[in-house]
């Protein structure tokens, strides 16, 4: 049983249940992965919905079907992008 000092209060004596003791974090973790597994999905959805991905998946599809050959810088690619959007709109609605 803990001792209790003139303050009133129990004294911590460093046990898995106490702020300071072994198992402080490691009730923690569980719930920050449990919170933060939905919220990183949710930001990989946007990111792929908003085109966050598309140099990454340019460079996988020439590694996979061009390999050795050099491919565009990011600032490259994304001029070419939207320069063929530019002269092709039939893929859009304005």
């Amino acid at each position: 049983m803990a001792a209790i000092p003139s303050s009133g209060r129990p004294r911590s004596t460093g046990g898995a249940g106490s702020p300071g003791g072994a198992g402080a974090q490691g009730g923690a973790r569980p719930v920050i992965a449990t919170v933060l597994r939905p919220v990183l999905a949710v930001g990989r959805y946007l990111n792929g919905v908003l085109g966050g991905d598309v140099y990454q998946r340019y460079l996988e599809h020439r590694e996979r079907t061009h390999p050795g050959e050099p491919v565009l810088s990011e600032r490259e690619y994304w001029r070419a992008r939207h320069a063929h959007e530019e002269a092709h709109p039939e893929g859009r609605c304005c």
